[in-house]
Formats: structure tokens, C-alpha cells, sequence
């Protein structure tokens, strides 16, 4: 993935950054960062800064755990799941996915109320799916 300065940043190793400025002129190169200290560090919760090349590499032309990378971005999507009308076997969900899981519970199709047997969760890093998971309805204790 590329790397974008303008979005958030953290190091290769995970550690806060945040960037100060992209536009330094000076051979080490332009952006400079301000890094967290590891947690095991005396100087844990302080923060250091570094110098960095335009493509968030610390060094010129090896990755190192101090690269500056972007954040990934992860989503969760919800679809509910109903068990199919002309046979028990099959299954289908609502093509609208939800962003929450408890607005995918709340709009839930009333005709469906009988087959519905849960939630698919969809785990979206940078655009692509990683994980999904089944979540099972829970009958609520007054219906």
C-alpha cells in the first residue's frame, strides 16, 4: 500500500506518530515526526522526533519497525441472516448492510421475524474483508 502523509500515521511497530511537517528541506528527508516511545521504554508516554523520506521510510532503502506507515482502517458491517422460505437448508441475508450491529437488529424485516437466525459481521481492513462472523439471535426474555 502506498504510503499518504495526510492520513493518519503510526510506525511500522505500531507505536503513535504524528506527523509535524512534509515539506523540510534537508537530505535526511522532508517529513519530520513525532514518535512514542515504546512501552518498555524509561521514557514511556514521552515522544521523540525523526526524520523520515517522502515514502515514510526511516532509512533510504530498507523497512525498519521506525517506518511511518498509514493506520488501517477498519470497518464492521452488519447483514442480518434469514433461514430461506421454501426450505429450511437455505439461507439468505438482507443486501443492505448496516454499520452497527444493533441498527442491523433493529430493521429487521417483521415478515421475516420467524426465519431471522442472526448476523454475518463483516471485519473490513483498507477496503478488503478479513473476517466474518456468524452472531446468532438471542431470543429477547419478553417476546
Amino acid at each position: 500500500m502506498t504510503f499518504d502523509p495526510s492520513k493518519p500515521v503510526q510506525t511500522r511497530d505500531g507505536r503513535k506518530a504524528r506527523i509535524i511537517c512534509t515539506d523540510r528541506k534537508h537530505p535526511d528527508g522532508p517529513i519530520v515526526a513525532l514518535i512514542e516511545y515504546p512501552e518498555s521504554s524509561p521514557h514511556a508516554g514521552d515522544e521523540t522526533y525523526r526524520s523520515y523520506y517522502a515514502d515514510g521510510r526511516y532509512y533510504p532503502s530498507v523497512e525498519s519497525p521506525t517506518d511511518l506507515v498509514n493506520v488501517p482502517v477498519v470497518t464492521h458491517k452488519y447483514n442480518r441472516l434469514y433461514r430461506g422460505s421454501i426450505s429450511s437448508n437455505s439461507l439468505h441475508f438482507a443486501d443492505i448492510a448496516s454499520d452497527t450491529e444493533q441498527q442491523a437488529r433493529d430493521g429487521r424485516s417483521k415478515g421475516f421475524d420467524g426465519r431471522y437466525i442472526g448476523l454475518l459481521e463483516s471485519v473490513i481492513i483498507d477496503g478488503v474483508v478479513t473476517t466474518v462472523n456468524f452472531i446468532p439471535w438471542e431470543k429477547p426474555e419478553n417476546a
